[in-house]
């Protein structure tokens, strides 16, 4: 199909481009028969009209935003790129485009510009550790937005998945495998994320009625230095296993330990959130939470044009996953 503007099919019509804009938009006093001309003219003639002349008409831009916060881009920690292939499957089936924002963190002047260019429809706000001060500002506009990941105020439009829940299971699984002296090492509290799966680790051992080892417990260990450092106190005071909220914590774990362990203390499990890829290779028996990160984008992405269209929507956690089990080769 080719693009077609509305002053081509005014043209081939004979009429103004005002009447083709008010039929793309449907308002305004067009007649019935006009109204029929020009949907016609459109569908026999094979065209398919640009989003620039749909935004004319609408006051549309047919550009939604996605704002990605710098530390997720250059990684595969998170799965960025599967939930962005569910936000491309909706945004493709309704002929919207899609721009992606790259932010710093807790930067909100580049989700400003955006919005004041006025080239966007909504925005999805990825990764809720950017949510303080972006969700402040879109507090104060009229654009819709959702937020893929966990927020604090619970009037924001999240969606995500019951991280306490996954976390508490994940470290069920491990207790229930006589593992008693296991580890946390968690992120940024900031991040309403790392909160829940700690509070999800705490809840599997005050189910099952077991002392926690609080002594093997961080928090805030986001630098490569801090977890090398708690990895060394950690094989010294003999753990059974070592639980890593984030993937990046994960990967500089297994890393860190392939270089230290001898083979008897390869029998340590390490428990995370997400399937790694970067791991797969390594000889450590690790266990996970698997999530459909697609479905996760489908939905935020659906929901964000629920809102764009004026329809009511409310925040989900899923509670579907699966914990896997990769046993050392």
């Amino acid at each position: 199909m080719k693009n077609l503007t509305m002053e081509q099919i005014a043209n081939n019509l004979g009429v103004s481009k005002t009447t083709v804009s008010r039929v793309l938009s449907g308002k305004g006093r067009i007649s019935a028969s006009t109204r029929e001309r020009v949907w016609s003219y459109i569908q026999s003639s094979n065209y398919r009209t640009n989003n620039v002349a749909k935004g004319l008409a609408t006051k549309k831009a047919y550009n939604i935003g996605l704002v990605i916060p710098r530390s997720d881009t250059a990684s595969e920690f998170y799965p960025v790129h599967t939930i962005l292939d569910g936000i491309l499957e909706v945004v493709n089936t309704l002929d919207y485009n899609l721009i992606i924002t790259v932010i710093k963190e807790y930067d909100v002047s580049e989700i400003i510009r955006l919005l004041e260019s006025d080239k966007v429809d909504g925005l999805i706000l990825y990764n809720s550790i950017i949510g303080n001060e972006a969700i402040q500002y879109m507090a104060q506009v009229e654009v819709p937005y959702v937020v893929i990941g966990s927020v604090l105020n619970q009037d924001v439009i999240h969606i995500d998945y019951n991280h306490r829940i996954a976390s508490r299971e994940l470290t069920k699984l491990l207790l229930r495998m006589g593992k008693r002296r296991i580890a946390f090492i968690g992120g940024c509290r900031r991040d309403p994320v790392n909160n829940s799966r700690l509070a999800g680790f705490y809840d599997a051992f005050n189910e099952l009625n077991i002392n926690i080892c609080r002594d093997i417990i961080f928090c805030e260990s986001d630098s490569m230095i801090q977890i090398k450092k708690i990895l060394d106190y950690l094989l010294n005071t003999k753990v059974d296993a070592i639980v890593c909220m984030t993937e990046i914590i994960c990967y500089t774990v297994i890393n860190e330990l392939s270089h230290q362990l001898n083979a008897f203390e390869k029998d340590i499990i390490v428990a995370t959130v997400n399937y790694l890829k970067l791991i797969q290779d390594k000889q450590f028996s690790v266990a996970y939470i698997q999530f459909d990160a697609k479905e996760l984008g489908r939905v935020a992405c659906g929901s964000l044009f629920d809102l764009i269209n004026k329809i009511a929507v409310q925040s989900q956690n899923f509670t579907g996953y699966e914990i896997i089990i990769r046993e050392s080769s």
